[in-house]
């Protein structure tokens, strides 16, 4: 017969597999449900980029780390609250619009403040890095804004990334299922600070 000791370590094990298979699982669901609202803040300097995920928000997004099938909308911060709004992709665009189900090539959004943000578009190439201009016109003060920052569409560090986050995202939704146990969810918690460790490490190194 097993000792006590040895069953808890035997159901941990087990419990670790089976978390992380549903971890696997539900990254490949949520792989096609990223929505990346990316605001290019014309009121700092230097520009200020941040990207708002999962109710996450990641403050290095003018390298933005994308995966097939995430969307990506914009929105802009300028002195005067009236703006117009563009982007563009010069050299090869990795988007389409969300809404055309034929997923043909969209390189350029155009928006303004009364709509808010661009149009959402839709990550469809698998890889590579894509050099887009961001343009901001503030109505108020006639002064015309404009940035060159990239997206970077999986491989590498960003597919990594892409993959920790969603990771992590699923940790904390299980968090409220796991309140009657809390001896998994104090094993949990140290997974989830190195998990936020690695997304942090990998910020700083973009």
């Amino acid at each position: 017969m097993q000792k006590q000791s040895d069953m808890s370590t035997v159901s941990w094990r087990r419990f670790l597999l089976v978390a992380f298979g549903v971890v696997t699982v539900s990254c490949l669901a949520m792989a096609q449900q990223t929505l990346h609202t990316v605001t290019v803040d014309f009121t700092k300097s230097p520009i200020s980029y941040s990207d708002k995920y999962d109710s996450q928000t990641n403050a290095h997004a003018y390298r933005l780390g994308v995966s097939t099938t995430d969307t990506v909308v914009w929105q802009v911060v300028t002195p005067g609250a009236n703006n117009s709004a563009a982007v563009c992709f010069p050299n090869g665009t990795p988007l389409s619009d969300a809404a055309d189900q034929n997923q043909r090539p969209a390189s350029m959004f155009v928006w303004s403040n009364r709509v808010n943000n661009s149009k959402p578009a839709e990550i469809v190439e698998v890889a590579g890095t894509y050099e887009y201009w961001v343009s901001a016109y503030d109505e108020d003060n006639k002064h015309l804004y404009f940035d060159d920052p990239k997206i970077i569409v999986g491989g590498g560090s960003a597919e990594a990334e892409a993959r920790i986050k969603s990771a992590l995202h699923t940790l904390r939704l299980a968090g409220p299922e796991l309140s009657g146990t809390p001896k998994i969810q104090e094993k949990l918690e140290p997974i989830e600070r190195e998990l936020q460790q690695l997304i942090n490490e990998l910020n700083k190194s973009k």
